[in-house]
């Protein structure tokens, strides 16, 4: 593998001089995944807006409840139309906040270095 290295900072070089973006979208019920989608590229409020109509809204059931992060782009009011005209409730989560994440502090458990140094613990992968 080459290394570029500039002003004492080495990286291995990037494929075409960028990252790949892969975004994965899904709902999580008690049975398991709901409404699974793959996009190429990282989310916007167009494609958010399409999965809802087109993905989410087909598998939810009068009375589910949806929760989601404060991304811009789940807040659309077309999104939230969309989620209540299924039969469905919208709820946001409240602003993010390290107190409730244990695995900022890394309390969760070990974390292991896999790759170019990015780190796993809790379920998250950073730097991918």
């Amino acid at each position: 593998m080459d290394v570029v290295c500039a002003v004492s900072v080495c990286a291995p070089p990037i494929p075409h001089g960028r990252w790949k973006t892969t975004t994965f979208v899904a709902g999580l019920r008690l049975t398991g995944i709901a409404a699974p989608f793959v996009l190429d590229g990282p989310i916007n409020r167009d494609a958010f807006q399409a999965y809802v109509e087109r993905v989410l809204v087909p598998e939810l059931n009068p009375g589910d409840i949806v929760v989601m992060d404060n991304l811009g782009s789940h807040k659309g009011m077309a999104v939230q139309a969309a989620i209540e005209a299924a039969g469905a409730r919208l709820l946001f989560l409240p602003p993010y906040s390290s107190d409730f994440n244990p695995c900022m502090d890394g309390s969760c458990g070990s974390r292991i270095s896999i790759g170019l140094g990015e780190l796993v613990g809790c379920g998250h992968v950073y730097g991918v």
